[in-house]
């Protein structure tokens, strides 16, 4: 190949890629890597963010896995994440006590926090024995009880990753209905 032939081999190439971006294939690519995606848990609809996969489903809660070549990056450490909408105030109470109870085993911190501006009930227990931390979230949306309950090694959950769990959890609290 002579210099001229490189020369428009080049110019044929850019004029590809130009097309292609002038169509808008990148940014369609880009805008689905992006968007949450959208799950069902009993009768409400929810977003997450795209770093999480669905392991497991019933009609009352959904469980996800972080991706492990995500955006949360490479961990050898698995964060779930479980959603569950309970029937009734009842339930949503008796679970967020046995939650918020302490044990010899776990250190619990819990607070009240405002999360889009719905009024969240947080629960942060860590394992003592072996090093595993619980963040549960609960809250009321719309006449319906929900909460978020995140588990993992206490590391990538509580430092590593915070910023990422958090803008999960109020991307959740958000768009739940």
């Amino acid at each position: 190949m002579d210099k001229l032939e490189k020369l428009l081999l080049i110019v044929i190439v850019l004029i590809c890629v130009f097309a292609l971006a002038a169509s808008g294939f990148f940014s369609e690519l880009i805008e689905n890597s992006q968007n949450p995606a959208e799950y069902n848990v009993s009768d409400s609809t929810f977003k997450i963010n795209n770093w999480w996969s669905v392991i497991n489903s019933s009609n009352d809660s959904v469980e996800f896995v972080a991706d492990d070549d995500s955006e949360l990056g490479s961990t050898p450490y698995p964060i779930y994440l479980r959603l569950t909408q309970y029937t009734n105030t009842s339930i949503f109470e008796s679970k967020y006590l046995n939650s918020s109870s302490s044990s010899d085993n776990y250190s619990i911190k819990t607070g009240n926090r405002t999360i889009e501006g719905i009024e969240v009930r947080f629960i942060n227990s860590t394992d003592t024995n072996r090093n595993k931390t619980f963040l549960d979230y609960y809250f009321q949306k719309n006449g319906k009880y929900y909460s978020i309950q995140i588990k993992g090694d206490t590391y990538p959950v509580n430092e590593l990753h915070d910023n990422r769990i958090e803008t999960t959890v109020e991307l959740i609290i958000s768009t739940i209905n």
